[in-house]
Formats: C-alpha cells, structure tokens, sequence
C-alpha cells in the first residue's frame, strides 16, 4: 500500500517522464495495482474492464518503459520520479 500511495502522489505532483513516451493515467492506475500485488483479474474486475483490456495496457507499458515484468515496470516507474 505504501509504494502505490507513493506512485499516485508521483503520478500528481511529477513533472515529465523522462521516458520518450508519457504514461497514460490508466497505466499509472495499472501500475499502482501493480505495486499491490494484484493480478490482472483483479485490476480489470477494480477498473470495470476485460481482462484483454488491462493486458494491452500492460504490454504497452512495457514497451514505454523497456522491461518485461510487473517488478521491472514499478522499479522503473519510482526511478523515474527519484
């Protein structure tokens, strides 16, 4: 819970990314879901959409960021905002 209060105050108070491409408020959402363990049932069940929905959001997070996991992707994401 700490790490996802975490990644939303960065979502609000951060400038840019300093990645080439922003991350959507959704995928900050993903993220901060990704932080607390939840699986992609579980996010797509919180965000009232498929589970394919939240995958596709999930695979371009990766690309955005250039990792292959859920632990890449929040370790990226709290660099970025350090």
């Amino acid at each position: 819970m700490l790490v996802a209060r975490t990644l939303a105050n960065a979502t609000n108070s951060a400038p840019q990314l300093r990645t080439t491409r922003a991350i959507s408020q959704r995928e900050s959402e993903i993220l901060c879901a990704f932080a607390d363990g939840q699986t992609d049932k579980q996010i797509a069940g919180a965000m009232g959409v498929s589970i394919r929905t939240v995958r596709t959001h999930v695979e371009r997070l990766y690309l955005k960021l250039g990792v292959h996991s859920r632990a890449g992707a929040v370790a990226t994401w709290l660099q970025e905002y350090r």
